[in-house]
């Protein structure tokens, strides 16, 4: 006896396609995590840089606020100087 082959009905081919239709998106869906995971990596190591740099610059400011600091401007940039003290200038030739 042979056996007939049958066309696939309609609710096979459906479900077929249902489920093609699911994998590819779930596929895109992947590649996009992939590419906002990457993404994000590189945020988050912005984000360190960026803070050492707030910390440096917090640091240069406390160092700017301090007394001795004012006075090394003062005695480098505008020559002033303390009572007592002598400023010596070098004139180039």
């Amino acid at each position: 006896m042979k056996k007939k082959r049958t066309r696939p009905n309609l609710l096979t081919m459906v479900v077929r396609i249902v489920i093609f239709c699911v994998v590819v998106f779930i596929s895109f869906k992947m590649i996009q995590y992939g590419k906002l995971s990457v993404y994000l990596q590189s945020l988050e190591r912005d984000q360190r840089v960026f803070k050492e740099q707030i910390e440096e610059l917090k640091n240069k400011i406390q160092y700017a606020e301090t007394d001795f600091f004012i006075e090394k401007i003062a005695r480098e940039e505008s020559d002033l100087a303390k009572p007592g003290d002598f400023v010596i200038k070098f004139t180039s030739q």
